[in-house]
C-alpha cells in the first residue's frame, strides 16, 4: 500500500518486493522488515508541522518520519505473492511478536502462483490505472490440475 501524502509531498508507492519512499526519513517496508508485519505506522503531529502522514501497510508496512517539517510523507509497504522469486515467506510457527522468515518464496500452505508479474505503484506497466488504489489480476486456468499445467505450459 502507498504511504500517506503530506502538505506538498506524495507518499511513497507500495506494491513491490519493497515499498518506496519520497523522503529519506521515512523507511519503506521490505520482505523482512518495516514498521510491523502487516501494519504501517500511523501519522502523528510533531514540531512545526501540522502532522506527519501515515505510512502504507502491506506485507511489512512502511514507517513515517520523526522530523518536524511541512513535507514529511509516509513510506509505502511491501507485497508478498507466494511463489514470486525474492519474496520471503514466514513460518507457520510465526506469531505477532515473533515473525520467523523461511528464506523461501512459497507460503507455508504450499499454495503458490505462477507466471507472476509484481509491479510497484509507480510502474507505468499497470494495465488499468484508474486511481491510486491497488490492482490485481488473477487468471483462472482450470479446475483440473493437469489441464492447468498444460495451459500454463502453452502460454510460456
Amino acid at each position: 500500500m502507498a504511504g500517506g501524502a503530506s502538505w506538498n509531498t506524495s507518499g511513497g508507492a507500495g506494491g513491490g518486493l519493497s515499498g518506496l519512499t519520497n523522503r529519506a526519513r521515512s523507511k519503506p517496508g521490505t520482505q523482512t522488515s518495516g514498521y510491523k508485519f502487516g501494519i504501517g505506522q500511523n501519522g502523528y503531529g510533531t514540531g512545526k508541522s501540522d502532522g506527519v502522514a501515515g505510512s502504507g501497510g502491506g506485507y511489512y508496512g512502511g514507517t513515517t518520519s520523526d522530523y518536524a517539517d511541512e513535507c514529511e510523507a509516509g513510506a509505502g509497504g511491501s507485497s508478498f505473492v507466494s511463489g514470486y522469486e525474492g519474496c520471503d515467506a514466514i513460518s507457520k510457527e510465526s506469531t505477532e511478536n515473533n515473525i520467523i522468515h523461511t528464506g523461501q518464496s512459497i507460503h507455508y500452505s504450499g499454495k503458490k502462483f505462477t507466471n507472476i508479474k509484481l509491479l510497484d505503484g509507480n510502474s507505468s506497466e499497470i494495465p488499468t490505472r484508474k486511481s491510486a488504489d491497488g490492482y490485481a489480476s488473477i487468471k483462472f486456468l482450470s479446475t483440473s490440475l493437469d489441464e492447468a499445467i498444460q495451459k500454463d505450459n502453452e502460454s510460456n
